[in-house]
């Protein structure tokens, strides 16, 4: 039985030995294969492969099939980074900023961040912004009117920072009471919709009105659309119109539109279709869908201009590509009274206008 039991914990102590001469056979295939995987990449590496340097780069980093060696990988990066390699700029971005490799430098780590996010690395952009807040923070708390704006827009909108009314408030009001415009004006916007403070249409007329009196076009909308509609001030749609007319004249495609409704109609200036026309034209060709729409009918029923059915499809045929109702039942109406040749130069006219209006 003594015998018996001692071949029996041979065989098995054999069989075990078996076993390990296996798989350490596996594991010498396996380190062959990864030494001539490193050996490759790095030949490709030292013959200018920007890829494999920027890999390389990063395995001396992490450690990964490579023991970590930071001036090697400062070396590698540096390399893929000069040749265009995104993540490599990105890495190179991350040793600077933090030292390893190579003496920290918060320029240079800024510097290669940039680059990195300007080819679409999200790690890259959100660090860039989280730098612009700490730097937009740092102004607005020593009184930089034009960061604290800066500040409580990103608050309003949730850029860079958690979205929080009442710190976009806050912020927009430090620089209002500065006499900052903008400033004035999103305050203005803030009291309007009720956002982060309690509503007062009062209070937002009043900061449209200091924006307003300093040029701000967008305050010269809002205020005409206060006047118009007697929110936070007595209905005055002559003021309205004047109110228009200085942000329609600086470029303001809906001011445009505004106005040409109100000569169109004549509320609170006497009617006058052909002013309609050319304020609607500036708004059509700004992308103002209702405008196009407007324009297209006063062509095609000869209001303020000769009737035009080729002007008239056309633009009406923007407008109901871009759905405004009933747009594509009065273009089908002016279409019976086109020849084929007509309609060819209004399918024309309308790809060119088209293409002329600004992208979404």
């Amino acid at each position: 039985m003594k015998k018996a039991a001692i071949l029996l914990a041979a065989v098995a102590l054999f069989a075990c030995s078996q076993s390990l001469a296996a798989e350490g056979k596996k594991l010498d295939k396996a380190a062959h294969e990864q030494n001539k995987a490193v050996e490759l990449l790095q030949k490709a590496a030292t013959q200018g492969d920007a890829e494999a340097q920027g890999r390389l780069g990063f395995m001396y980093l992490t450690g990964k099939d490579v023991p970590i060696d930071d001036v090697k990988a400062f070396q590698w990066l540096q390399k893929a980074a000069a040749h265009g390699n995104a993540y490599a700029q990105y890495n190179l971005g991350s040793m600077y900023a933090s030292g390893k490799g190579v003496t920290k430098d918060e320029a240079e780590a800024f510097r290669w961040f940039q680059k990195a996010a300007s080819q679409g690395i999200v790690q890259a952009q959100y660090i860039l912004r989280a730098k612009d807040v700490e730097l937009l923070q740092k102004a607005a708390a020593k009184g930089d009117a034009t960061a604290q704006n800066s500040l409580g827009v990103m608050y309003d909108t949730g850029d860079g920072v958690p979205k929080d009314d009442a710190k976009a408030v806050e912020w927009f009001q430090k620089s209002a009471t500065q006499g900052d415009p903008k400033a004035q004006h999103n305050l203005g916007v803030m009291y309007a919709d009720g956002k982060g403070i309690r509503k007062d249409e009062t209070k937002a007329v009043e900061w449209f009105q200091k924006a307003a009196a300093q040029g701000y076009t967008a305050s010269h909308y809002n205020l005409g659309m206060m006047y118009a509609d007697g929110r936070g001030t007595q209905k005055d749609e002559a003021k309205a119109v004047e109110l228009w007319q200085k942000s329609a004249s600086q470029g303001l495609a809906q001011s445009q539109y505004n106005l040409a409704t109100m000569y169109a109609d004549g509320i609170g200036i006497p009617k006058d279709e052909g002013k309609a026309i050319e304020w609607f034209q500036k708004a059509a060709v700004q992308g103002i869908v209702q405008a196009q729409y407007n324009l297209g009918s006063m062509y095609a029923n000869g209001q303020g201009v000769p009737r035009d059915n080729v002007r008239a499809y056309a633009w009406i045929n923007l407008a109901a590509s871009q759905g405004v109702a009933k747009a594509a039942e009065m273009r089908d109406y002016i279409k019976k009274w086109m020849t084929t040749e007509q309609q060819i130069q209004a399918q024309k006219l309308s790809s060119e206008l088209f293409a002329k209006m600004p992208k979404k």
